[in-house]
Parts: structure tokens; sequence; C-alpha cells
């Protein structure tokens, strides 16, 4: 399906699915971002691979949807996670916050934020929030 843009000057490419779902999930997209969350493998942002949740483009994923559930996870939704990379995501000190927030409910033993925004108060938060037994590297 096409749409005419700029009186006929150019087409563009229209998804209906995408569309329908977006105007029918806007009360629960929160928890749709929750949910995908939980659907997380082992390791994120690792793998080599052109799965949903492997190499770099993995952790961006992670972030899009940890972003989009506005903290609003349900208990145990990273329970899966054992190592996440988050590195390149632009992540500062309101993004570390938030996962400090969340890291001792997980099972994450390893955690690469390298390449980010952080300060040296947003490193400490989180290094405090993950405990002794989770290695992270900045």
């Amino acid at each position: 399906m096409v749409e005419l843009v700029a009186d006929g000057a150019r087409i563009r490419l229209l998804d209906p699915v995408r569309d329908y779902l977006r105007c029918r999930g806007k009360s629960a997209l929160e928890g749709w971002h929750a949910r995908l969350l939980g659907a997380c493998p082992r390791e994120v942002g690792l793998a080599a691979g052109s799965g949903y949740w492997d190499g770099r483009v993995g952790g961006r994923h992670f972030m899009h949807h940890f972003n989009g559930c506005k903290g609003k996870l349900g208990e145990g939704s990273l329970g899966a996670i054992e190592r996440l990379n988050l590195d390149y995501n632009e992540i500062g000190a309101k993004g570390a916050t938030a996962l400090a927030a969340i890291l001792n409910e997980t099972k994450i033993t390893h955690l690469n934020l390298q390449y980010n925004n952080l300060n040296d108060e947003a490193k400490h938060a989180v290094q405090d929030a993950a405990g002794s037994g989770v290695d992270i590297t900045f």
C-alpha cells in the first residue's frame, strides 16, 4: 500500500499492521515493551548473528524497550539475562540510574557499559546497585 505525498511528488509505503498495533496499543505500550524484555535470552548484545537481541543492535533494542516500559517491569522480567552488552548506546546519568534501580532484581553477572555518556557519579550508582557479583566494564 502506498500513499501519495506532496501532491504526488513522492510516495510513502504504508504499514497497516504497524499502524493498527500502534493505535490499538497506545494505552498498553509500556506493558508490551516490558513483555518483550521478558523474552530476552541469557545473552543480549553479544552474539554475532542476525537475531533481534544479537550484536550491538541487540543492546540498542534492549534500551529501546527498557526506556519504553518506563520502569514498569514485572517481577522477574529480566530474569533470563545474565550477560548484557550496552556499549555505544549513549546512556547518560538518567539511564544509568534507571538501570541501577533494577540490577539487584536480575541475574546479570556481566554488564558492558563502555563508550556511553556516564559520569563518575552514574558509574558509582551502577556499581553500588550491582554489588560485587556483577562484572561491569565502563
